[in-house]
């Protein structure tokens, strides 16, 4: 019965089924028929796609099946005002979420958007509108990743409807210009930076600012420190329009050992802003033996008065800077 049903989507989100009475399988079943009335007064057009729908995988799901199908199409279009809005874009998505993932993630994304539909439509039409994109795309393992991330981000702010909204959103915009290895990179990044709401709507924002950032590089350094991938991400346009793409990433494994420092990296990434001279790309070399940003941060700063082509002569040089500034 639709208890065993139950069982199964528990399992693949627990975190959406505190409550054992849940409202989704408590009801009474309805036939298809009655369902599509009830969604007719919500929403005639609403209704009418409900039947269009239903009648074309009816024969693809069990009685069990499609009685938590039909019900989560009705509490998501009851969840309140423009309700019928997620409820389309679900049933927009069934479908293609049926034929390319199966029943079990036809019924789980339901459920989920249902739980994204108590606090506004948005947060599950947005959800729905991205799943419906990633699976057009072919990019099945994206979605789950980013449905992961997602999960996690509802059940730490559920009230956060904008918030949730603006991820499901961003995640698209990223998908777009980026492949698999890179969505799920980001998705990670924003897993790592979760814990701080402020802090998670500025990587938002700042996360579409440039589309050739490396986001497995922001992911591990968020990892080390989450605020170092904002700041990274804050200068990355600015430092990639002077310097290049290639510059950045030959910095990556400097930035790395940086990050794990107790000072901060924006006045590092900001002298280089400033000493906008050819000669700051030939410093790379010399940063890997200076283990504090602030003395990396000096170099840049005095670059144009430095004979950085003599490399003895820098090298010599910053090793007796070194032994000063450790007496």
């Amino acid at each position: 019965m639709i208890m065993k049903y139950r069982t199964r989507l528990q399992s693949l989100s627990p975190q959406f089924f505190q409550n054992p009475n849940d409202h989704i399988f408590a009801n009474k079943v309805m036939s298809m028929r009655d369902v599509g009335d009830r969604l007719s007064k919500i929403n005639i057009d609403t209704g009418r796609y409900f039947e269009f729908v239903g009648k074309s995988i009816a024969d693809k799901l069990d009685p069990d099946e499609i009685a938590c199908w039909e019900q989560v199409c009705l509490d998501i279009a009851d969840c309140g005002w423009h309700g019928y809005e997620a409820a389309d874009a679900y049933l927009k998505l069934s479908s293609l979420l049926l034929e390319k993932a199966g029943k079990a993630r036809l019924l789980n994304s339901g459920i989920l958007g249902r739980s994204l539909s108590e606090n506004g439509f948005e947060p599950a039409k947005t959800f729905f509108e991205v799943s419906l994109a990633f699976l057009e795309s072919d990019k099945q393992v994206s979605l789950e990743v980013v449905e992961k991330t997602g999960c996690l981000l509802s059940a730490k702010y559920k009230h956060a409807a904008s918030l949730i909204t603006d991820y499901y959103k961003t995640a698209f915009d990223i998908a777009l210009y980026s492949d698999e290895a890179e969505l799920e990179a980001w998705s990670l990044a924003a897993e790592t930076i979760m814990g701080d709401r402020a802090r998670l709507i500025k990587f938002l924002g700042l996360s579409v600012s440039s589309k050739t950032v490396s986001w497995p590089f922001v992911s591990h350094l968020g990892s080390i420190k989450p605020p170092c991938a904002i700041t990274y991400l804050e200068y990355y346009s600015t430092l990639e329009d002077i310097y290049g793409r290639g510059f950045l990433d030959n910095l990556q494994d400097i930035i790395i050992n940086y990050a794990g420092c107790l000072n901060p990296m924006a006045p590092f990434y900001k002298s280089m802003i400033d000493n906008k001279v050819s000669k700051v790309t030939l410093i790379p070399p010399f940063l890997t033996s200076l283990a504090d940003v602030r003395l990396a941060t000096c170099l840049i700063k005095s670059s144009g008065d430095l004979p950085l082509e003599e490399t003895s002569l820098m090298q010599l040089w910053i090793e007796q800077g070194i032994n000063i500034s450790n007496k």
